[in-house]
């Protein structure tokens, strides 16, 4: 794929189909399965994605640093940890399941193939990238996801499929997956060599244990309260913590999005301080713009929204989920970015340490005392401390005040507007229908739009203006 555009586009396309796939099988799932069941199964799905992310090591990291398609240099060494880990692990997740849960044989065997196929696919779509075979990753994805979707709809309408087989089909849609490498590593075979080359596995090495012990602490801290709530809580009090957690995938992905961006120009300018806090403050505007758009209309219709995402069972647990949205509120920015473009790796490693042992701390107090709303409780706070810790650390190295590289009066007005506007839109909605889910999609989008049109000609104006670019370039 030689145009670059076509295969941004293809990139992105893929990357929507994951996270809509995502959606749409929670939202099966959480009505096809009864709700010990569903804990059940987020349970095991989330520490399937804190299980894998250590246990990558780090390598798809280092798949895109040591490869290119005309560099096969690293290639064969790169298989062989890959390989090497996917015959470890098998008995990391035997002991993993022995340890949470008494499962019968032939779901501990299904459990163990899904989360070993799923380590294989973490690996995969670097593979992929590298190799410009886009519409390999594509036609990938579509497939297996595909399959999933229809064959778990299915079955939980139709034939009341309990966990074993709803992990079954997991199972297949990482099948098609390992089909699909396969066919990739027929395409690239003559690359292929039996010989490792010792001192470019050292090399890998090397790099991939700092990544190994960063994306250890990051996941755990990421998830620490779904640790907590594994241990503490029943099934159906965990259900209700996880499906309230949920972060709208279009948070990360536009942050991740704007942020990666950042990277190089902020190293580029990192010896001139002043620009590099101007443009750090105006991606926090674009941010607020963005996030508080969505977020604020979704804290006041909570009980609808999880509603329309989960079913009515789980709007019991509204309170939580505004906690996680307020927490959202406090995260405008991803500070790695920053940090690892100032040169500064390992302050932001300690910050995340730190940040563990305080948040660790907190859910235990607070979720001992309060149950899940104390969990929640502590994310916010730890999140908060962790925002302010972080800019206090900006400003000296900057050296500017905390409100050049923090657009504080712009946050504060933002919350204020939204508050204004979100708030009369819903009680307007509740003199009209009371509760009605369905039609508070419309209240929702509506408030989501005036919004974002009010925030582009207060806050920041920079995304309509690029819009407006593009619609008129068109």
């Amino acid at each position: 794929m030689n145009s670059l555009k076509l295969k941004s586009i293809f990139l992105g396309v893929n990357k929507v189909i994951i996270l809509s796939s995502n959606i749409l099988l929670l939202m099966i799932l959480s009505r096809g399965l009864s709700i010990d069941e569903y804990g059940e199964y987020r349970l095991l799905t989330t520490y399937l994605l804190i299980l894998n992310t250590i246990l990558t090591f780090g390598i798809p990291s280092a798949i895109m640093y040591f490869l290119n398609k005309n560099n096969n240099a690293f290639l064969n060494e790169l298989l062989f940890l890959t390989t090497m880990i996917s015959f470890v692990s098998p008995v990391v997740y035997t002991i993993f399941l022995l340890l949470i849960g008494d499962y019968s044989l032939s779901l501990m065997i299904v459990l163990i193939l899904v989360f070993l196929l799923n380590l294989l696919s973490l690996w995969q779509d670097n593979f992929y990238i590298i190799y410009d075979k886009i519409r390999l990753l594509f036609s990938s994805n579509v497939s297996a996801n595909g399959f999933l979707i229809c064959s778990i709809a299915i079955g939980t309408y139709f034939f009341n499929w309990d966990l074993k087989e709803v992990f079954i089909a997991l199972l297949i849609r990482e099948l098609i997956k390992l089909i699909y490498f396969f066919i990739f590593l027929i395409s690239v075979k003559k690359d292929l060599k039996v010989q490792i080359n010792k001192s470019d596995l050292n090399k890998i090495i090397a790099f991939i244990i700092p990544l190994f012990i960063a994306s250890l602490v990051t996941v755990v801290n990421m998830n620490i309260d779904k640790i907590y709530g594994s241990i503490f809580f029943t099934k159906k009090e965990f259900a209700f913590l996880a499906n309230a957690s949920y972060e709208i995938p279009i948070m990360s992905l536009l942050g991740y999005a704007v942020f990666n961006t950042l990277i190089p120009k902020i190293r580029n300018l990192q010896h001139n301080k002043r620009e590099v806090t101007i443009l750090w403050n105006r991606v926090g505007e674009i941010m607020i713009v963005i996030i508080f758009s969505i977020i604020i209309p979704l804290i006041f219709f909570s009980k609808e929204t999880l509603s329309i995402l989960f079913s009515e069972e789980y709007e019991a647990a509204y309170l939580v989920f505004i906690m996680y949205q307020l927490s959202a509120l406090s995260r405008i920015y991803i500070y790695s970015t920053i940090f690892l473009a100032l040169e500064k790796n390992k302050v932001y490693l300690m910050n995340t340490v730190i940040n563990l042992i305080v948040n660790s701390i907190l859910i235990v107090f607070f979720g001992w005392i309060f149950g899940i709303y104390g969990v929640a409780l502590a994310m916010l706070l730890t999140n908060i401390s962790l925002m302010i810790r972080q800019n206090i650390q900006l400003k000296k190295y900057l050296d500017c005040s905390i409100l050049e590289i923090y657009p504080l009066k712009k946050f504060l007005q933002a919350l204020l507007i939204g508050l204004i506007i979100s708030g009369s839109i819903f009680i307007i909605y509740k003199l009209l229908y009371s509760y009605d889910p369905l039609t508070s999609l419309i209240f929702i989008f509506i408030n989501v739009i005036l919004l974002f049109i009010v925030y582009s000609f207060t806050i920041n104006k920079e995304i309509v203006e690029f819009l407006w670019r593009v619609l008129v370039k068109k």
